[in-house]
């Protein structure tokens, strides 16, 4: 029977239902005799919520844990290169530069450029493993920062 991560909550939200330090409260879950379910989580170490509620019982604790957590709709991404609108895709216009190439170009340090490309403000594409734009797109760029 498999717990949905709705059913586990994290060690601050344990140790405020338990009155307890967050040290004391993650030793609950810790070692042979641990009486708290754990998951992992990336880093974190998340406890089941069923669990938590039975050792405050124990405790007599009367709080309530909070309810799940909701997570919040992802928003649509803005673009932040203006549409091309009838223009040429710049990076169909003229021969491909690598990453470094256009860097020198634009007088920018090659990972400024490959920051760029990552959060789309410079219109590029991968081949392989190698990143590839036109001078057309590093030029588009230079003139969308123009003020």
């Amino acid at each position: 029977m498999s717990d949905s991560t709705a059913d586990y909550i994290t060690i601050e939200e344990v140790a405020a239902l338990l009155d307890l330090s967050s040290r004391q409260a993650s030793r609950y879950g810790q070692g042979k005799g641990a009486r708290l379910r754990t998951r992992r989580a990336g880093k974190r170490i998340l406890y089941h919520r069923g669990d938590v509620e039975s050792l405050g019982r124990d405790f007599q604790v009367a709080r309530t844990p909070p309810p799940p957590r909701e997570s919040p709709p992802i928003p649509e991404p803005s673009p932040l290169l203006p549409p091309l609108e009838g223009r040429p895709d710049p990076l169909e216009v003229g021969s491909l530069i690598s990453l470094s190439e256009a860097a020198e170009y634009a007088k920018l340090e090659r990972g400024t450029i490959h920051d760029y490309v990552k959060k789309g403000r410079l219109r590029a594409k991968k081949i392989g493993s190698q990143w590839v734009t036109t001078y057309a797109a590093v030029d588009e760029y230079i003139e969308s920062r123009k003020v």
